[in-house]
């Protein structure tokens, strides 16, 4: 599964179960199957609230990196580079954070699958 698509055979059982729930025709969802289901598509958009929070860090890290040099004059002067070291940290910290997410997002599916 790609970062953009999410898992179809998920959404398909719960689609199947809202029909059922509905009134429609067939039978009702297996619970083991439905917990899947709900499982995965839970895992998916964690997965992608982390990711939204990721670009969210950067874009506000990389604006504080821009006013910080508009304020030195376009050029780092001895005062800006403390400053600039903060901004230049919290960018490198953003693929340690990115990997630690996947890592729990990870954990929790399997967690969720046993």
């Amino acid at each position: 599964m790609t970062n953009n698509e999410v898992d179809l055979e998920a959404l398909a059982v719960l689609q199947a179960h809202q029909l059922w729930r509905r009134g429609g025709d067939g039978p009702a969802t297996d619970p083991t199957e439905l917990g899947k289901a709900i499982d995965s598509v839970i895992c998916e958009l964690t997965a992608r609230r982390a990711r939204d929070a990721d670009v969210e860090a950067l874009v506000a890290a990389d604006l504080e990196l821009n006013r910080a040099i508009e304020a030195a004059g376009g050029f780092v002067e001895e005062g800006y580079e403390a400053q600039l070291r903060r901004v230049w940290k919290r960018l490198r910290a953003v693929p340690r954070l990115r990997r630690r997410v996947r890592r729990r997002s990870a954990e929790q599916g399997s967690d969720a699958r046993s």
